[in-house]
């Protein structure tokens, strides 16, 4: 799939929705590369280390596409006025 394809996806709330099967904590969800492929991939970072049954791949479109989760995220706190 395209970067350009997965960009649009990633855009849509369902997409997130199903990425996080019920996770509800503080996320970033992107797009890389699997290591030492040049395969695209979803990489979703979660925080701390959530008991979620997270997908292995998103059906987006036609294909399914790999999902790479990643614990122990922290989320960025807004800087104070």
């Amino acid at each position: 799939m395209r970067i350009e394809a997965l960009q649009n996806f990633l855009e849509q709330p369902i997409v997130h929705r199903t990425a996080l099967a019920g996770y509800e904590g503080a996320y970033s969800l992107g797009i890389g590369q699997e290591p030492g492929s040049s395969e695209l991939v979803l990489i979703l970072h979660v925080a701390g280390a959530p008991t979620a049954n997270f997908p292995k791949t998103l059906r987006l479109g036609s294909e399914d596409v790999p999902l790479i989760v990643h614990p122990d995220f922290t989320a960025p706190v807004p800087l104070a006025k």
